[in-house]
C-alpha cells in the first residue's frame, strides 16, 4: 500500500535532505546489511534522489535493480535463508518515512510550531494496537527530532511514531 505524505513539498524535501547531509557528515546513515557491498555504494545517492523528488515507490524501484541486495540474509538464530522478496519495500518505506519525520519536526521547528501529530500514512491489512494508540497524538517536535537523529543508525529505536508501521507526523 502506498503512503500518504501530508506535508510532502519541497519546503519538506530540503529539510529532509539537510537530515540527509548531516548523517552523511557525522557517517550516521543506516546502511541495511541486506544491501550488497555495490548497493551500499549506491544507496546513500538512490535516497538523496528519492529523497528530493521521489516517493517511497520510486526508491523501492531504484532498490529493486539487480545486484543491490544480497542474495541470501542470515537470520538472529544463525539460519542462511533467500533474501526476502520485499526487504527493497521494507527499506524503502522505512527510510524514507524517517527522513521526512525529522523534516517535518525540524520545518516545524523552524516555522515556531512545538509539535507534530502522528498520523497513519499508510494502509495496512493489520493494525497493531499500541500503533493505532498513537495516532492522534501531539509529539514534541524538538524531542522527537532528537531522538530521531540520535537514532539513526539503529532505526527500530526510536519511540514515537513507529515508522515501520505506517505511522508519520503532520504539521
Amino acid at each position: 500500500m502506498p503512503f500518504f505524505f501530508m506535508d510532502l513539498d519541497e519546503r519538506t524535501r530540503e529539510f529532509a535532505l539537510a537530515e540527509l547531509d548531516d548523517d552523511v557528515v557525522r557517517d550516521g546513515v543506516y546502511v541495511s546489511e541486506r544491501l550488497s557491498a555495490d548497493g551500499a555504494a549506491v544507496y546513500v545517492g538512490l535516497l538523496r534522489d528519492a529523497l528530493s523528488s521521489g516517493n517511497p515507490a520510486s526508491f523501492e524501484a531504484s532498490l529493486s535493480s539487480p545486484g543491490i541486495f544480497n542474495a541470501s540474509e542470515t537470520t538472529r538464530q544463525g539460519v542462511v535463508r533467500t533474501m526476502a522478496r520485499n526487504a527493497a519495500s521494507l527499506l524503502a518505506g522505512g527510510e524514507f518515512n524517517r527522513y521526512y519525520v525529522r523534516a517535518v519536526a525540524a520545518r516545524a521547528i523552524a516555522d515556531g510550531r512545538s509539535h507534530v501529530t502522528i498520523y497513519r500514512a499508510r494502509e495496512s491489512g493489520w493494525h497493531r494496537p499500541e500503533s493505532d494508540a498513537q495516532i492522534g497524538l501531539s509529539v514534541d517536535a524538538q524531542n522527537l527530532l532528537v531522538d530521531a537523529r540520535a537514532n539513526s543508525l539503529t532505526p527500530e529505536a526510536i519511540s514515537l511514531p513507529d515508522v515501520n508501521s505506517g505511522l508519520s507526523v503532520h504539521l
